[in-house]
């Protein structure tokens, strides 16, 4: 019975686990007080989180895909992110999408409450960027229910 009760329990941690990476999926584009923080260039950065664990990001001239293993560490996320692609052109602040990757050094971390993504660099990181849930992607996936329907 022990037994029982403990996979049960291991079951749904594993569930409320999955369920929560849910949570960052969508596309996430700068808060109005944080697009007013970054020089113009920087105003129209987005983050986008894809099924098969792949980020796509907007910055300047730049768009870039990376392979993210996001690791549940306390209310968020440690992304551990691979470049996969790239434009080949500078991001806002002119620099290359390596850069960029190399910059978060592995660390960067996320949380939400559902409607605002909080970005950090690191864990426990001062500076936080923070985004909303684009109402595009709303429309979009109830405009898949529609056609499906």
């Amino acid at each position: 019975m022990k037994s029982l009760i403990g996979y049960v329990l291991l079951g749904l941690v594993a569930a409320s686990g999955q369920a929560s990476e849910a949570t960052l999926q969508g596309r996430w584009v700068l808060t109005a007080e944080a697009r007013a923080a970054f020089a113009p260039a920087c105003r129209g950065m987005t983050l986008e989180f894809k099924d098969g664990n792949r980020i796509v990001r907007t910055t300047g001239e730049l768009s870039y895909t990376t392979d993210v293993v996001p690791i549940a560490d306390g209310g968020g996320w440690r992304l551990q992110e691979r470049l996969l692609s790239q434009n080949g052109k500078p991001g806002c602040s002119g620099k290359s999408a390596e850069e960029i990757l190399s910059h978060f050094d592995r660390q960067a971390y996320v949380e939400t409450d559902g409607s605002t993504l909080r970005y950090h660099r690191a864990k426990g990181a001062q500076k936080v960027i923070e985004f909303t849930r684009t109402r595009a992607q709303q429309t979009v996936a109830s405009g898949s229910v529609k056609r499906g329907a």
